[in-house]
């Protein structure tokens, strides 16, 4: 939890407006599970508009995060670290998004589903 924190801490402050995710594109270069899962929620819970470019970045980063060599499984009561990306789609170009969240629905994870097909419709959700 602390390092999950810490992780969205880091991208609040680090960012130099609500379009910047360039924090959470560096963060996924190296961190783990928490990390990772840290750096993605602030794009959903903040509204981060990042540009299309980032976007492209971010969704070819996190396609198969639910497969992070850190990850062990849904038996640990861990959520899918794509959960706050899934729920930032909302606000996004949907012809970026619409494959993601796809993709994002048919992984099992239920607050992951949730959060993927309110974006899908282009609408935020209330967020756990």
């Amino acid at each position: 939890m602390i390092t999950s924190a810490a992780a969205q801490t880091y991208v609040r402050l680090r960012r130099k407006c609500i379009n910047d995710a360039l924090p959470v594109l560096e963060l996924l270069e190296f961190g783990g599970l928490s990390t990772v899962r840290g750096c993605l929620n602030p794009l959903g819970y903040d509204r981060m508009l990042p540009h299309n470019e980032q976007i492209e970045l971010l969704i070819n980063k996190a396609w198969d995060l639910h497969k992070h060599k850190d990850r062990l499984g849904y038996e640990r009561g861990y959520c899918d670290p794509r959960y706050g990306l899934a729920a930032g789609c909302a606000g996004w170009d949907s012809l970026l998004t619409k494959d993601f969240l796809n993709h994002c629905l048919i992984t099992g994870d239920v607050p992951l589903k949730y959060v993927s097909q309110h974006a899908i419709n282009g609408k935020y959700c209330k967020l756990r």
